[in-house]
């Protein structure tokens, strides 16, 4: 999702919130799974990104890649955190 991100940022015009969810559910609608399970995967997609959208206040592509950032850095901190643990598991 990063990279999609990124991409978009560069583009000239911002795509709406809208247009970014759509096209998410489009690209995972080609799977080639049946059409019923298609539309059921989208509407559960769906309602899980606006329950994503709706607790994290999100209401335009500025807040979704601020959102995005800080979960990077998040993990990336948890990450560097369990190294010690690893190590000594590994050792």
């Amino acid at each position: 999702m990063q990279n999609w991100l990124d991409v978009e940022a560069q583009k000239p015009e911002k795509p709406m919130l809208g247009d970014a969810i759509q096209n998410i559910l489009s690209r995972q609608s080609q799977f080639g799974k049946s059409q019923h399970y298609q539309d059921i995967a989208n509407v559960k997609n769906a309602a899980n990104m606006l329950i994503f959208l709706t607790e994290n206040n999100i209401s335009d592509m500025v807040d979704l890649d601020e959102k995005v950032n800080s979960m990077y850095v998040r993990q990336s901190d948890i990450r560097d955190k369990l190294k010690p643990v690893e190590a000594v598991e590994n050792a």
